[in-house]
């Protein structure tokens, strides 16, 4: 029997590499990260910046429920796949300026420059929308991609979205049409109790989301396990849904893996 090459999945402590060789951190991933005190942070965030932030959001009560994400893979044809982003974001956050792209206290890449750099990275990767809306309650960024290949959307989620997927073989070796493995988090093995308080009250009633367009009828799921029991999911179909409370995902003590097989 061939062995299987080991999964981001097998490594809860192994962080993962774009195509350049750079750590990165998904939309569920960068958010510990960006909340933890020891976690290694992509783009060159200052540690100590972070911990700046991290005491202004532990004293500011209008900082509390800052940040939520859903995030739409569309893998319904080979050669024009889809990722869709959205950042929900506290306005008293935002206003901070640590997503500015030329601000000093930059420490997340959720601007137009950021997404277009992303996209270059890839031959056949296109940014199809970019959008920031504000309202009194949020802050929403949504982001589209549209890439021309498996290898290239492989990639794309390891630089903008977590390590990056893997698609499952089918019975016959193909290698797009069996299912797909997808990484939604990574972060130290363990996490301080005051750590987990602290980002429980940031993401309270946030919600993170995941939708999957799968090529045909899903046939099998495998979730991940959260021990508050916060995590729901649904399959209609060629289409999977999934829904965890934010502080759920961002203090899981290992990488969560979304296994999905038509």
């Amino acid at each position: 029997m061939k062995k299987r090459a080991a999964s981001p999945c097998d490594r809860p402590d192994q962080p993962f590499s774009s195509p350049g060789g750079s750590v990165t951190h998904g939309p569920f991933s960068f958010f510990r990260s960006f909340f933890s005190f020891g976690a290694s942070l992509s783009f060159g965030a200052s540690l100590s910046r972070i911990r700046g932030l991290f005491l202004l959001a532990s004293v500011l009560p209008l900082v509390m429920s800052c940040l939520a994400v859903e995030t739409e893979l569309d893998l319904r044809q080979s050669d024009d796949l889809g990722l869709t982003l959205r950042y929900r974001i506290n306005p008293a956050v935002w206003d901070l300026g640590v997503f500015d792209p030329d601000s000093p206290e930059r420490a997340i890449p959720l601007s137009r420059r950021d997404v277009e750099e992303t996209a270059l990275l890839y031959p056949d990767v296109r940014v199809t929308h970019y959008s920031i809306e504000r309202s009194a309650r949020s802050v929403l960024v949504e982001v589209r991609y549209r890439a021309g290949s498996t290898r290239s959307l492989q990639g794309l989620w390891g630089t903008a979205g977590g390590a990056p997927l893997e698609f499952l073989p089918s019975d016959s070796g193909d290698s797009f049409h069996g299912g797909v493995r997808i990484p939604l988090a990574t972060g130290p093995a363990e996490m301080d109790p005051e750590q987990q308080a602290l980002l429980k009250g940031l993401f309270a009633d946030q919600v993170a989301r995941v939708t999957v367009r799968a090529p045909a009828d899903i046939s099998r799921s495998r979730v991940p396990s959260f021990s508050d029991g916060s995590l729901e999911h649904s399959t209609r179909g060629a289409v999977f849904s999934l829904a965890v409370a934010m502080h759920s995902l961002v203090t899981h003590p290992e990488t969560g893996c979304l296994e999905l097989a038509w």
